[in-house]
C-alpha cells in the first residue's frame, strides 16, 4: 500500500511540472490540465496538437533556453516567462496573468500571443510581430456634440518599452499619431 501511495504522488508530481525537456509533444486528443500552482520548464520544442491548461495562479510555464512553440492544439497558461534566448510562437498561446520576456531575451510573438483581458505583458528583451490584446483601460468621455474626450492606456511595463499609437478608419490601413508615443 505505502509503495502504490508513493508511486501514484511521483506521478501526479511528474505531470504538473516538466524539467528541461529538448521536446515535449502533447499529441492529438491528449488533454493536459494542471491545478495548482505548477512550474513547468522547458527547453527546445513545446509541439502541442492536443490541449494544454494551467490558468491557476500563480503558476508559470516558464520558457527556458529558448522555445518554438507550435502544433494546431490549444495552450492557456496563467503566467508565461521567457528567459534565455529566442524563443517563437508558431501557434496561439493565451495568458491570464502575465507574460514576461526577460532580459537580454527576445520574443517573436508571430501574432500568436494573446492576453485576456486583465493580462499584462511586461518586456525587459525584446518582443516582435504583435500580441493580441495589449491595450487595454479604454475610458471614453462625452460632451457637447461633436466633442469627446477618450484615453486609452496599454498593460505592458518594462525597461525597453517604446511606444507609438496608430489610428484606423477601417482597422486595415494603420498610421502612426504623430507625438502619440507615451503609454497613455
Amino acid at each position: 500500500m505505502r509503495r502504490s501511495l508513493l508511486f501514484t504522488l511521483c506521478c501526479l508530481f511528474c505531470i504538473t511540472v516538466i524539467h528541461a525537456q529538448t521536446t515535449t509533444t502533447i499529441s492529438s486528443g491528449t488533454n493536459v490540465y494542471n491545478t495548482g500552482a505548477s512550474y513547468d520548464v522547458l527547453a527546445g520544442s513545446f509541439v502541442n496538437d492536443g490541449s494544454y491548461t494551467d490558468t491557476t495562479s500563480p503558476g508559470a510555464f516558464n520558457a527556458l533556453g529558448g522555445v518554438v512553440f507550435s502544433g494546431a492544439g490549444t495552450t492557456t497558461v496563467y503566467n508565461l516567462n521567457f528567459n534565455g534566448g529566442l524563443s517563437v510562437l508558431n501557434s496561439p498561446v493565451t495568458v491570464y496573468g502575465t507574460v514576461t520576456v526577460g532580459a537580454g531575451d527576445s520574443l517573436n510573438a508571430n501574432n500568436n500571443l494573446i492576453l485576456h483581458p486583465g493580462a499584462n505583458l511586461v518586456v525587459n528583451g525584446y518582443i516582435v510581430n504583435n500580441a493580441q490584446g495589449v491595450v487595454t483601460n479604454a475610458t471614453v468621455t462625452t460632451g457637447g456634440c461633436p466633442t469627446f474626450t477618450s484615453t486609452l492606456s496599454t498593460n505592458v511595463s518594462g525597461s525597453v518599452i517604446l511606444y507609438q499609437w496608430q489610428s484606423s478608419p477601417d482597422s486595415s490601413a494603420w498610421s502612426n499619431i504623430g507625438g502619440a508615443t507615451n503609454a497613455t
